[in-house]
């Protein structure tokens, strides 16, 4: 009787052991599913009339309002998306972006969306006249009367950068400090081309270009602020795209989507540049993706989300955008495609910055 007890009792232990060597041969706590990130919602304003659309990428929702408002030149989103700034031909107007009710309107005519600073503090409105304003009343901090167009802060919100005096083959980098009184300014010739788009790196040692050579000759540079020099040219054909830029620096997107019917056809890409590595990282086609039934929009404007998952890209050419597209950056690929038709001509979807 008891060696049976003995061979049940030690049969009980063998079979212990074994589970348990089992189970610790794999990962001793059962993996968690990852949470779900944040649905920050993407706007994008529409030039067929006054309206504005919301994306939401992780849910690929999109919802629709008519606004009383026509945003022909661009919406922007504040950086921590408590506000939006609708550049109409008249005005700026600064909206709730969940109630669409109007908060204030700013009295400058500006040639593209207005650009915000990533402390939340500065909003800048180019055209001809740049006014750099103070978002906690909106006043004048600093102005001046270059032609200005595009642009962008530093990661520190002290620098502001921007394109001026451009034409096809000149133009230049218009820098000014926000952070002493009188703020200095630059004007620099830094790149053979005619200078579009300028970004910052995050440390501030590299600027990233985009420039016109000739019709239908565009590039990427970019340019290395202590060696005063080009170290990286990417030449684009037919080019008339834009610039992004992920929020941790890494990364930066480049489009090539052309500017008009007449450019030769686009490539239907997108190319990741790696900062680090000053090199291309991936070139991507929307027209793998898109559904055949639909129309070819190659990528043009951008927006990254302020957890750098999503990229959310406009499909099209500067006179016309129809289709929206969304990049996983995590598992670098296409995940969704809307095409909106002759419904709607998208102007340049904006999301805030902060998380």
């Amino acid at each position: 009787m008891s060696c049976c007890k003995g061979w049940l009792v030690g049969g009980a232990v063998a079979l212990f052991c074994l589970a348990w060597l089992g189970w610790s041969g794999c990962d001793k706590r059962p993996t968690k599913p990852e949470p779900p990130s944040r649905d920050y919602p993407v706007y994008i304003g529409d030039l067929a009339g006054p309206r504005l659309f919301t994306y939401y990428p992780r849910t690929r929702r999109v919802d629709s309002a008519t606004i009383p408002w026509e945003a022909n030149w661009g919406i922007t989103a504040s950086a921590d998306g408590e506000r939006l700034y609708l550049a109409t031909d008249s005005n700026v107007v600064v909206i709730d972006p969940d109630t669409r009710a109007v908060l204030t309107a700013l009295p400058y005519q500006r040639s593209r969306s207005v650009v915000v600073s990533p402390d939340n503090h500065l909003v800048a409105v180019t055209g001809n006249d740049l006014f750099v304003l103070r978002t906690s009343d909106y006043s004048v901090l600093f102005s001046d009367t270059d032609v200005t167009e595009w642009g962008r802060f530093s990661s520190d919100s002290r620098i502001f950068y921007c394109a001026a005096g451009w034409n096809y083959t000149s133009g230049f980098l218009y820098k000014v400090d926000l952070s002493e009184s009188p703020c200095p300014v630059d004007r620099l010739r830094i790149s053979p081309g005619g200078l579009i788009h300028v970004v910052p790196s995050i440390d501030e040692t590299k600027l990233f270009l985009y420039v016109t050579y000739r019709t239908w000759t565009y590039g990427f540079e970019v340019y290395d602020v202590a060696a005063d020099s080009i170290i990286f040219r990417d030449i684009l054909i037919p080019g008339g795209g834009e610039i992004a830029v992920t929020h941790d620096g890494r990364y930066v997107f480049y489009t090539n989507p052309g500017v008009s019917g007449t450019a030769p056809p686009p490539p239907g890409t997108f190319t990741v540049f790696d900062v680090a590595k000053n090199q291309i990282h991936d070139t991507v086609s929307v027209y793998d993706y898109a559904p055949p039934t639909s129309c070819l929009c190659p990528p043009f404007t951008m927006a990254v989300t302020p957890d750098d998952r999503w990229l959310v890209l406009l499909g099209g050419s500067g006179l016309a955008q129809l289709a929206l597209s969304l990049y996983d950056l995590r598992k670098e690929e296409f995940v969704d495609y809307h095409d909106f038709g002759c419904q709607a001509i998208l102007n340049n979807p904006t999301t805030q910055m902060i998380k």
